[in-house]
C-alpha cells in the first residue's frame, strides 16, 4: 500500500495543501517500512536507540541525496 501509486498520490496532494505532512511510523528501522518511506520523504526524524550504525546506513545515504535527517 505505502509503494503504490495511490499513496503517493495521496502524499503529493497533502504535500501541496500544507505546510508539513507527518507521518508517524512506530516501526524497527530494520523493518521495511520506514524505508518505503524514503522515496517520498522531505525529512526524517528517527529514534537511535538500539540501533547499529550499519541499520542507519541507509538513513544515511538518503540525507546525503539532499534529505533532511534528524536524530530523536
Amino acid at each position: 500500500i505505502l509503494r503504490s501509486q495511490r499513496f503517493q498520490a495521496f502524499l503529493d496532494e497533502k504535500k501541496k495543501a500544507y505546510d508539513v505532512v507527518l507521518l508517524s511510523i512506530p516501526s524497527n528501522l530494520q523493518d521495511s517500512l520506514p524505508k518505503a518511506f524514503l522515496s517520498g520523504a522531505d525529512i526524517m526524524a528517527l529514534y537511535l536507540e538500539g540501533h547499529s550504525f550499519a541499520e542507519l546506513q541507509p538513513y544515511f545515504a538518503w540525507e546525503s541525496d539532499g534529505h533532511s535527517l534528524a536524530f530523536v
